[in-house]
């Protein structure tokens, strides 16, 4: 037993060694972030797919931060953002920062009401485990590979079967499950106007309340970044209200109205006020094709960035 037991020791010893001598690659939103920390950003810019996705015809394809750099030349803006980013990769980012030595001035972070949405939230695939687990635990980065393996490491906080039961709600009352409504197809021969309804009450008609925990995650934001006095704006990001309006006549706007402002709310009880532009933006300015989301063309996306460089330009906000 004995010798089992050293030769199971020194296996492990091996493994390990190996481990951090390979390493594990690191996420490249981790390392962008490293390495705005380390050349002292001024401002980090933290988003979705709404950042860069563009229409097909669009001229100018520049990202909506790239706009901005271009509007205030004099600010150093660093952008991080992935297709499906939501507050609590936010949340970890900042977390980060906070136990960091340089920090930008400013942090800017959009607020995409389609995220609070059962396909956004409880979609297991966009949970990004192993990016908050480097985030989270810098020290212990090269060992991650060993630690999923031997599950010590949530690799999946949610299962498949689990995000497929989430209820779907239009206003209070339950209407179905995910599993009914989470359909992807880019045949435009299977697109209908059924299944665009569907997907406007998938995406946009839940009841937002204050427990919800990307919610949470959003104030967490806050309090972090005001312990290290680092400025922040939100901006809530545009949404395709007439076409909404025209599948769900006016209780879509009601809806999306009521969580807006729910999220306005609660940020003015911290006394900041979030750029609202849900509502600023005709349906011309959206780019998508297949089923409703936040993407926009290149006049929509210069509309974002003039009113983020309105907000940097403000003293408040330095």
């Amino acid at each position: 037993m004995k010798v089992f037991l050293k030769k199971l020791l020194a296996f492990v010893i091996i493994v390990m060694g190996l481990q951090l001598i390979i390493g594990h690659k690191i996420p490249a939103e981790v390392e962008v972030l490293d390495k705005a920390i380390s050349e002292k950003t001024d401002v980090i810019f933290f988003c979705d797919s709404t950042n860069f996705a563009y229409s097909k015809q669009d001229n100018d394809k520049r990202t909506i931060s790239q706009m901005l750099q271009g509007l205030i030349p004099e600010r150093k803006i660093l952008t991080i953002d992935h297709g499906a980013f939501g507050m609590d990769m936010y949340l970890a980012f900042c977390k980060y920062i906070c136990r960091a030595n340089n920090r930008p001035n400013v942090v800017i972070i959009p607020v995409n009401m389609r995220s609070f949405s059962p396909g956004w939230d409880q979609r297991p695939d966009w949970q990004f485990e192993q990016e908050r687990f480097f985030l989270e635990h810098p020290l212990i980065r090269s060992f991650y590979k060993p630690l999923a393996v031997f599950k010590v490491i949530s690799t999946n906080e949610i299962s498949v079967e689990q995000y497929n039961k989430t209820s779907v709600y239009c206003g209070d009352k339950v209407i179905g499950t995910v599993r009914e409504f989470d359909f992807r197809s880019d045949d435009p021969n299977s697109i209908t106007d059924e299944k665009i309804r569907k997907k406007f009450i998938f995406n946009y008609m839940y009841p937002l309340t204050p427990d919800h925990r990307k919610l949470q995650s959003m104030m967490q934001v806050v309090n972090v970044l005001n312990s290290i006095d680092v400025k922040v704006v939100f901006y809530i990001t545009p949404l395709d209200i007439e076409e909404g309006r025209k599948y769900l006549s006016d209780v879509f706007n009601d809806r999306v109205r009521a969580n807006v402002e729910l999220v306005k709310a609660l940020l003015r009880e911290q006394n900041i006020e979030p750029l609202d532009l849900s509502q600023n933006l005709p349906s011309e300015h959206f780019s998508w094709t297949v089923y409703p989301n936040e993407h926009l063309d290149q006049a929509g996306r210069l509309y974002v960035a003039n009113h983020l460089a309105e907000a940097l330009r403000n003293n408040t906000i330095r």
